[in-house]
């Protein structure tokens, strides 16, 4: 190649080591942009620092400290309005300690529970206190996971947690919670006008 040749194949060169350059720029902006970052679980609460966090509902858990997303009513009881501290999420479980400091694995299914495992933290844990200002009568039920007749939808929930949404859709407006008893069994509660009407096991 005569160097009037060379000469005037180095601008072209140039001109696509520029382009390849830019496009690598581009990408990197984008992937970076596109990264979005994981909220903590104080930050799906909406929990400022140092402020408590309790559970809303009872749940039951094994000997390890292992808690089924079915929440069968089976082990030991770490009952409703307990304080905790949320420690880490994933998809498939969610850590948390209690005021004694042990630590438990609250297990994730997005099958079963129909939400992300962020909207399962909103639902089980909360900034209040389900018990405050209920009567010991009730409170105590509660704290059993027993419930009564005339039980709020909300009490219903502290006692038992939440329904299966596989066979409960919508059940904050449903009248008919259906929950995990154990493996293939289930048990069912009916409300008439927003109030506990039976219990079937």
């Amino acid at each position: 190649m005569s160097e009037n040749g060379k000469n005037n194949a180095r601008p072209g060169r140039i001109r696509l080591a520029g382009t390849l350059l830019a496009f690598v720029l581009i990408c990197l902006a984008i992937s970076a942009c596109s990264t979005v970052p994981i909220p903590t679980p104080r930050e799906i609460l909406g929990a400022d620092r140092g402020e408590k966090i309790f559970l809303g509902c009872n749940l039951w858990h094994t000997e390890s400290l292992l808690i089924p997303v079915e929440n069968y009513p089976k082990g030991r009881i770490l009952t409703a309005g307990s304080e905790v501290e949320l420690i880490s999420y994933d998809e498939e479980r969610i850590t948390f300690s209690d005021a004694n400091g042990r630590i438990f694995t609250l297990l994730h299914n997005t099958e079963r529970t129909m939400m992300p495992a962020s909207g399962f933290i909103k639902t089980v844990f909360t900034l209040k206190n389900p018990l405050e200002g209920l009567d010991e009568e009730t409170s105590a039920l509660i704290r059993k996971g027993e419930l009564a007749k005339g039980m709020t939808k909300d009490q219903v929930f502290a006692a038992w947690g939440m329904p299966m949404l596989t066979r409960t859709p919508n059940w904050p407006l449903n009248n008919t919670w259906t929950y995990w008893a154990d493996i293939d069994k289930y048990r069912k509660v009916v409300f008439k006008q927003e109030k506990l009407l039976e219990t079937i096991e």
